[in-house]
């Protein structure tokens, strides 16, 4: 979709204002699978589904990675073989570009994501040794 590849190479920018309706719904078409959940403050929102719980949990670990370089952070919901992110502006209290071009970068790492995890191997690697089943955190201890 060229529109989206556009639009996720696009910079982030100064958020003053939040989107109209026409801006909005322009946008919309441009980033697949994402849908305006009308609330309070509008979102954008999309579910990604996975095969498991620890593809989920990677995914989810790698759109809190492209919110902290982007300095803006969505709500994201992990779930056994799901993942849910909404992105909105606080600052505007409302939408801004820079929530679709945030959820079109998004899209690019679904798009890739056999390529980022290559095999079932891999992912479970990198899940080694952070909470093994014999040995969990104590109950209500803090993990720093």
């Amino acid at each position: 979709m060229i529109q989206e590849t556009k639009l996720r190479e696009a910079e982030l920018e100064p958020q003053e204002e939040p989107l109209s309706s026409a801006q909005i719904n322009e946008l919309k078409t441009q980033v697949f699978g994402w849908h305006v959940v009308d609330a309070e403050v509008p979102r954008l929102s999309r579910t990604f589904k996975f095969e498991d719980f620890a593809n989920a949990l990677l995914f989810v670990v790698q759109v809190g990675e492209l919110a902290e370089n982007a300095d803006h952070h969505p709500r994201v919901t992990l779930e056994w073989g799901s993942a849910t992110v909404e992105w909105w502006s606080h600052e505007v209290e409302g939408l801004h570009r820079n929530d679709f071009i945030l959820a079109a970068r998004v899209n690019n790492v679904y798009d890739r994501w056999e390529e980022i995890v290559g095999d079932k191997d891999q992912v479970q690697q990198a899940l080694e040794g952070t909470f093994p089943a014999s040995d969990p955190p104590p109950v209500g201890s803090r993990i720093e």
